[in-house]
């Protein structure tokens, strides 16, 4: 008797099922251990956002979190037959009791079964389906049906198997995590509402609940979706509830969190106190299914606050601008807490008003610390509005700049009532034909876009070039307030403003600024000239000077009449170029030129206001000097008044001081809103300097009182370069796109693997003149396969006894380890990496070390190379003992050089450390470490030891932080080449043993490599002096 497959498979499956029935029938995996629980710390300090307006906020502060726990996640996979064999087992029986007992067919008998199978698992079901043999066909006979009855025995036993579940197994697929917190979402006010809120970027509810609708309880949000974050093959999911609490002054606190302030883990003073938090918007999330990762599950909250107080209401889904300038004023919880009356009350309401015409809506949402008057000013520009304390009334007035005049009602400035006249107006080449706004796109999560607006006629005038300029608007959540934002920039930088000081008699003292006036002033040619006031000087009662400063008013373009000033001797002027004075041609890093071809760009500040276009000349090894790129965009460059020293925060909010030399105020477009330091500009690694040689990132520029300008927000050392202390009045250059420019006519000077030595030169040009070529200002350059080479490595640590984790050193005494982080700019060349940083800001990456690379540092003593080593790792050991031996010069400043090499190439800078050592000194020479404690005992003091003069030595101290130690060894009869001079006039043998102490009754226990040198008060037959010991095996 044959058996076919189906058979064969019921026998084996039987076979195991009898093998493995001591067992438990189940197959189980489990993983490691569940993941400690990551909570991002909360810093105490840290401000909490305020939102004026309908915004998204994303980053809720956690305050509180407990009972957490982690269950393993476990699927059982199960097989289920929809078939039973037992009545075709019962029928064959039957068959074959009634068959014949011998004999055989003609025809052999086939036997058919159908089977359907439904394998079960904890998360679904799936289904398949198999034939075998099973009903007999023609047969008669006893010997023809035996074999047919026993394979439909065989699937009957596996059927059964199967649906008993014996088929079985049981996976575990990580840990489902349980956790409950409470996180501080912003602050709250009248008319707070909640729009939608997200979980791990998935909108999990949508509506609109207004705290007042919740003042005693909270909106309590039900999630049940174990499959929110991916299912349990991915992030799992989230079950449990958002208690929602909108504040006000009735709101109570949370029953879970009362119930968790009762634990005994929490502090004794503080345990059953729950505050309400009735200023703010928090949530709490009771104990809940969090997910498949040990953390609080990412959260996002869509709030409207619309500040009412002027009674203007909101325009669309935005606040209106008036109303939250006001708010800024007197908010008495994060505001300026004013009083009403120092606020001109009736300006802002003109101004809500036409705002609300105009449908001109802003969103603030303020997250950091920032002056008030940041905030007022960057809502102004937006706007484009101004404000002014007005000496009649005293108080604070705002004016909108619009078209909202008639000419013949301005007030007229003439010979009349103005003694002096000065105007200067732009070449059509400072025009701007491109303006390129970013903005707050609500309809794209709050997430940053940009529209442009273009000026044809600009363009061709300056023959195709756009010389773009962009701004940032934040505040504006719609592309339709962006663009009329970057019409309004157009409109002002797309023509030749004039702009000047006019100085008028007491005649003008009602003009403010804002205001617009008339001009007729004959010797010019003008005639209903239309300025716009951008700053008044009342001067004094004494001079009766008052002085304005203006600008052409674009709204009053066409209203301007141009005459002829009677004049038959003027000259047209003839302006001649004036040679540059600050410029200089750098190689590109990588990271501004994401090629390993060499690019070197030049950079040159305007010279004075008549010169117009710069040149570039190139001359190379077989080409003569000419001509390669030419442009009208200047590179602006200032100077810095102070000195800036080398090792600073590596993120540098407050910034530095600095001189214009040319071209700031340029820059004041690219700011964030009136100079706010918002480090996540500079972290985008758009906005760059350099400085000497070091490039750095920043992210903001204020021009101060005194007309000097501010940089604040900088991240220092960025790309392939590091921090270096800088000197009073060493010039800086920003790097700000279409300021400098390519020494070529396009590409790079020379491939990768390639170097070249060429000389550069550049030359000026009028509208009507020329600079000839001056060879006392060419420079030579020679590349040096900048963008070929790896970054030098970050984050450098340096700890010594006494000292941990600390950037630099001084003066370390014992051991020092170093550790740093890897760079790596082809991995991560996006952004600007601070030197503090171990991880990737915006990815949050690991950096990687570059395939093929590694570390190499150098020692310096006195400025001579000591020692070399190589490592992989990012943690190296400098013993003092190898110091010691690298070097016996053990006063020279000792000099350690970090970098990265690659394929031969070293990185472009090097990380440097200079630290003058200090010598460990010997306390007294002992056998054994009762001695230790007892002279502890006898000369210890808070901060110091004090030890008596002895027949060998003065009196000296010394500070526990120098290092004091015990040496420990044998007693030797005799002086010999080993044996050191004990206090009590013994000769002790060191055993290598050292006891570094620690304070006045404790000290730890070291041992001393080959070389280790000390220092030691006792000289024999000679008192007052000192000696070196150098430890010899």
């Amino acid at each position: 008797m044959a058996l076919n497959y189906f058979t064969g498979y019921t026998l084996s499956t039987l076979a195991l099922y009898f093998l493995n029935r001591g067992k438990t029938g189940n197959s189980e995996q489990y993983d490691s251990k569940p993941e400690e629980l990551s909570v991002a710390e909360t810093q105490t300090g840290t401000p909490l956002p305020v939102v004026l307006g309908r915004t998204l906020l994303k980053k809720p502060l956690t305050i509180y979190y407990g009972d957490f726990k982690a269950v393993p996640y476990t699927e059982t996979y199960a097989a289920h037959a929809q078939f039973s064999a037992w009545p075709l087992v019962l029928s064959l029986i039957a068959a074959y009791i009634s068959a014949p007992v011998t004999g055989h067919q003609a025809t052999p008998a086939t036997v058919t079964t159908s089977v359907h199978v439904t394998v079960h698992t904890s998360g679904g079901a799936g289904t398949g389906s198999g034939t075998g043999t099973g009903q007999a066909s023609g047969a008669m006979v006893k010997d023809d049906m035996t074999g047919p009855l026993l394979n439909s025995l065989f699937s009957w036993l596996l059927m059964w198997l199967i649906n008993g579940r014996n088929l079985k197994t049981t996976v575990q697929k990580g840990f489902k995590y349980y956790l409950g917190y409470q996180q501080l979402v912003c602050w709250s006010n009248q008319g707070m509402r909640l729009r939608a809120v997200y979980l791990g970027q998935n909108k999990v509810w949508e509506g609109d609940e207004s705290r007042e609708n919740h003042l005693s309880g909270p909106l309590v949000i039900p999630i049940h979706d174990e499959n929110l974050f991916g299912g349990p093959d991915e992030g799992g999911g989230f079950v449990g509830e958002l208690h929602v609490y909108l504040g006000g002054e009735n709101q109570m606190p949370d029953p879970w969190m009362q119930q968790q302030m009762q634990a005994e883990s929490v502090q004794e003073e503080l345990r059953g106190l729950t505050p309400a938090y009735r200023e703010f918007v928090s949530v709490v999330v009771p104990t809940a299914y969090v997910g498949k990762n040990a953390t609080i599950p990412e959260l996002w909250l869509e709030m409207e606050c619309i500040p009412n107080r002027l009674g203007l209401g909101a325009i669309g889904e935005d606040a209106n601008p008036a109303e939250v300038q006001y708010e800024i004023h007197v908010n008495e919880d994060w505001g300026l807490g004013e009083s009403a009356d120092t606020v001109d009350v009736d300006s802002l309401l003109a101004m809500g008003q036409q705002l609300k015409t105009e449908g001109l809506g802003i969103t603030v949402s303020i997250s950091q610390i920032v002056a008030a008057r940041q905030t007022i000013d960057a809502i102004c520009n937006h706007i484009d509005a101004v404000r002014y304390q007005d000496p009649q009334t005293g108080k604070l007035t705002y004016k909108l700049i619009r078209d909202d005049y008639a000419t013949e009602q301005v007030p007229l400035l003439n010979e009349k009532n103005c003694s002096h006249v000065m105007i200067n107006r732009l070449d059509w080449q400072e025009t701007i034909g491109q303006i390129s706004v970013t903005y707050t796109d609500r309809k794209a999560q709050y997430e940053q876009s940009s529209v442009d607006d273009n000026d044809p006629a600009v363009i061709e005038i300056n023959q195709g070039s756009k010389a773009p300029k962009s701004y940032d608007y934040p505040y504006f959540t719609s592309a339709e307030n962006a663009l009329w934002a970057a019409k309004r920039e157009a409109a002002q930088q797309g023509y030749p403003l004039a702009t000047g000081t006019i100085e008028g008699n007491r005649t003008l003292y009602a003009i403010r600024t804002g205001h617009v006036v008339r001009l007729d002033w004959p010797a010019y040619g003008y005639s209903n000239l239309m300025l716009r006031v951008t700053d008044v000087d009342l001067g004094d009662f004494i001079d009766g000077t008052i002085k304005l400063e203006v600008i052409e008013d674009v709204f009053g373009l066409g209203k301007t009449e141009y005459g002829f000033s009677g004049s038959t001797n003027w000259q047209d002027p003839k302006k001649f170029p004036t040679g540059v004075q600050e410029y200089r041609f750098m190689e590109l890093p990588y990271e501004l030129m994401p090629d390993k071809d060499s690019y070197i760009y030049g950079m040159a500040a305007k010279p004075d206001a008549d010169t117009q276009r710069w040149t570039i000349w190139r001359q190379t090894a077989t080409m003569p000097m000419n001509s390669t790129n030419s442009t009208t965009q200047w590179t602006p460059v200032g100077k810095i008044i102070y000195d800036y020293p080398e090792f600073g925060d590596a993120i540098d909010m407050n910034g530095f001081e600095i001189i214009d030399i040319s071209g700031l105020d340029r820059l004041v477009s690219a700011t964030f809103p009136n100079g706010s330091p918002n480090i996540e500009i500079a972290r985008k690694g758009g906005k760059v300097l350099l400085l000497g040689n070091e490039l750095m990132a920043w992210s903001s520029i204020t021009k101060l009182p005194s007309g000097n300008w501010r940089i604040n927000g900088i991240i220092r050392g960025i790309f392939d370069t590091v921090p270096v202390a800088h000197g009073s009045g060493e010039k800086l250059f920003f790097l700000d796109p279409g300021t400098y420019a390519n020494v070529t006519t396009g590409g790079p000077v020379c491939l990768a693997g390639n170097a070249v030595t060429e000389t550069y030169n550049i030359t000026t040009a009028t509208a009507y003149s020329t600079e000839e070529l001056n060879p006392q200002k060419a420079v030579s350059v020679t590349t040096v396969h900048r963008s070929e080479r790896p970054s030098p490595p970050g984050c450098i640590r340096m700890s010594s006894f006494g000292v941990s984790e600390s950037t630099k050193i001084d003066n370390p005494i014992g051991d020092i380890s170093f550790s740093w982080s890897h760079r790596n700019k082809v991995l991560q060349s996006y952004g600007a990496i601070s030197q503090d940083d171990t991880t990737h800001y915006f990815t949050g990456q690991l950096f990687e070390l570059p395939e093929g690379a590694l570390y190499r540092i150098q020692i310096f003593v006195g400025g001579i190379f000591v020692a070399e080593c190589t490592t992989i790792e990012t943690v190296w050991l400098y013993t003092w003992a190898q110091r010691c031996r690298d070097s016996n010069n053990l006063d020279g400043e000792t000099r350690i050089e970090i970098c990265t090499v690659q394929n031969g190439l070293v990185s472009y800078q090097l990380q440097k450390r200079t630290v003058q050592w200090k010598t460990p000194t010997m306390i007294d020479a002992v056998i054994d470490e009762s001695e230790v404690l007892s002279r502890l005992a006898l000369w210890g003091e808070p901060l110091q030891l004090t030890v008596p003069a002895s027949e060998y030595s003065d009196l000296f101290q010394v500070a526990y932080s120098d290092m004091a130690l015990f040496v420990l060894g044998t007693t030797a009869g005799t002086l010999t080449d080993k044996a050191i001079l004990a206090r009590d006039g013994r000769y002790i043998v060191p055993d290598g043993r050292i006891a570094v102490v620690k304070d006045k009754s404790s000290y730890e226990i070291m041992t001393m490599d080959e070389y280790y040198t000390f220092r030691s008060h006792y000289v024999e037959q000679q008192s007052g002096g000192d000696v070196l010991y150098i430890y010899r095996l």
